[in-house]
């Protein structure tokens, strides 16, 4: 994959029929839900993601050096596993951005279960020493206002535990959203949790032969979504993809109507109809969904709509800093974005400057070159450096993007 690759559209005609790929997060519990209960539970087709074969790869081989990659959820459902897998020896790393992002919680979580887990440079992070043990299970207490992950992991490994867990949560739990999907596929399992603001405690464990189901990415739709917004004109179906989603993202298909687009619902996908109005402000609380707050960002400057977008407090984690990269790439556009203690992100009169060609950094974000691709439409020219990122979560997009007649030029860096 080229270093860069410009963008480029001679009509503002959108066209596409995407292929999605599967959730990815709901592959990585598919994966820990099969190999937990020992193959009880059957691998459906799981996401092309790097993540997600990243993840599979370190169940199946139990590599004595694992990489994660830059996978925050590959790490720490990794760590959580090896940690209580009592045939595992070994060292659990990531690239250079996972070893810098925290995992004390978990780590903390663990060891207070019983875990032998030593950290090799800095305390808290990876890359961590794995001795796997029996854990005890019982009371555990976690934050889980920096992410909802550390949960998740914990839950999913709890029935290799000798004793029910119950984890309280010392602070508000952040992206609930996929702490119920986590508790949903458990149930479906015959795993059984209780769970409100307060804590999770596992309540019956009886391992049935649940077929799990695979669905498309509704994260990797609202982009499609953008693209549908920000095209003059569009005729968009979204193959594979279904409103009555268990993806807490399918909130995608209530907020896009803000923007002037519906979701119509067929037996085969979903087709995008323009309306035509948009909401004078844009409003969104994004803490059960902290993954679409950079569409909603490009999308509200590129249609120039005021917003204020809340609930960013995990966004410093991940894979880059996302409020301090979307500041300085809309600065190039010389749009100005408030942040009030990397909790709140406004901006009252988005006048973006689409005259000069926007060349976007992606900070080895995948998110931050598929949210930016869509002001094709709107700038004079636009370019995307390091444009493999996409391989994390969504490796076909660009061929996507290539199938919808948008141009792309490899720059010679």
């Amino acid at each position: 994959m080229p270093e860069t690759i410009e963008l480029s559209v001679h009509t503002d005609l959108l066209r596409a029929m995407p292929d999605l790929p599967l959730s990815k997060s709901l592959s990585n519990r598919h994966i820990m839900l099969h190999f937990v209960s020992e193959g009880n539970i059957a691998l459906p087709q799981l996401s092309d993601a790097q993540d997600t074969q990243n993840l599979l790869s370190i169940l199946q081989n139990l590599p004595t050096h694992a990489n994660a990659g830059d996978g925050g959820t590959t790490f720490r459902f990794a760590l959580a596993y090896l940690a209580a897998s009592p045939a595992y020896e070994g060292v659990l790393t990531g690239s250079e951005r996972l070893c810098e992002r925290p995992q004390a919680v978990l780590i903390n979580a663990l060891r207070a279960l019983g875990a032998d887990i030593r950290c090799l440079e800095k305390e808290g992070f990876a890359p961590v020493a794995i001795r796997g043990s029996q854990l005890r299970g019982g009371d555990v207490e976690i934050d889980a206002s920096i992410s909802s992950q550390y949960a998740s992991a914990l839950m999913l490994v709890a029935t290799r535990m000798t004793k029910p867990l119950n984890i309280r949560f010392r602070e508000n739990a952040v992206s609930l959203s996929y702490l119920h999907k986590t508790q949903r596929l458990m149930q479906q399992c015959g795993i059984i949790w209780e769970m409100n603001a307060e804590y999770a405690r596992l309540t019956e464990c009886r391992w049935n032969s649940a077929e799990l189901k695979s669905e498309a990415d509704w994260t990797a739709a609202s982009y499609w979504y953008s693209f549908a917004a920000l095209a003059g004109r569009s005729e968009v179906f979204i193959k594979n993809l279904s409103i009555q989603s268990e993806q807490g993202d399918r909130v995608v298909a209530d907020l896009f109507r803000s923007f002037g687009i519906e979701s119509q619902e067929t037996t085969e996908g979903i087709k995008l109809i323009r309306s035509g109005t948009c909401v004078d402000f844009f409003r969104f609380d994004a803490i059960n969904n902290p993954d679409l707050v950079q569409t909603c960002v490009v999308l509200c400057v590129g249609l120039q709509i005021p917003f204020e977008i809340s609930g960013l407090q995990t966004l410093v984690n991940k894979e880059t800093n996302r409020i301090e990269a979307l500041c300085v790439e809309m600065a190039k556009l010389k749009v100005h974005i408030e942040v009030e203690g990397n909790r709140i992100m406004r901006c009252l009169h988005p006048k973006p400057d689409f005259s000069r060609t926007l060349i976007v950094e992606t900070y080895n974000d995948h998110r931050m070159a598929m949210a930016f691709a869509p002001l094709v439409f709107k700038v004079y020219k636009l370019a995307i450096r390091n444009p493999s990122v996409v391989e994390k979560s969504y490796p076909a997009f660009w061929r996507d993007v290539r199938e919808a007649v948008i141009q792309q030029v490899v720059w010679d860096d």
